[in-house]
C-alpha cells in the first residue's frame, strides 16, 4: 500500500484548468492499474481523427516513484520509458511527426517533501 499523496488532486485539478484555458482537452484519471492505463493510451490512439487535428499531445503522470525511473500504477511498478512507447508511431500512427510531451511527477525515493506554504499577494 503506498502513502496517500495529500494535494495531488487539486494540483491535477489546477492543471486540467490551466491546460484547459491553453485550449488543450484535459482529462484526469485516478489510481488506474497498469493494465487500465495501457489500455487508455490504446483508446486514445485510436481516437485517428481528434489526433490528426492535434498539434501535439501533453502527458503529466502524478504518481510515487522508484529509482532508475520507475512509476507505480495502484498496482505494480513499471519503468516510465514504457509508457512512451505506448506513442511510437507503429502504435500511434495519427501523432507521427508531432511533440509528445511528458511529465512525471513522481518522487524517487523515500524521503518526504513537505512542500511549502504559498503566499497570497
Amino acid at each position: 500500500e503506498l502513502n496517500s499523496r495529500p494535494g495531488s488532486h487539486k494540483t491535477a485539478e489546477n492543471l486540467r484548468d490551466a491546460l484547459i484555458q491553453l485550449k488543450f482537452e484535459a482529462e484526469i484519471f485516478s489510481d488506474f492499474t497498469y493494465e487500465e492505463i495501457k489500455t487508455k493510451v490504446n483508446d486514445l490512439c485510436s481516437r485517428e481523427e481528434d489526433l490528426r487535428k492535434s498539434d501535439c499531445i501533453l502527458i503529466i503522470v502524478m504518481t510515487h516513484g522508484l529509482f532508475n525511473d520507475h512509476l507505480y500504477s495502484k498496482d505494480t511498478h513499471y519503468p516510465s520509458n514504457d509508457l512512451r512507447l505506448l506513442f511510437i508511431t507503429k502504435q500511434c500512427p495519427s501523432l507521427a511527426g508531432k511533440p509528445k510531451l511528458f511529465i512525471f511527477q513522481a518522487c524517487r525515493g523515500n524521503q518526504q517533501d513537505t512542500g511549502t506554504k504559498v503566499m497570497q499577494s
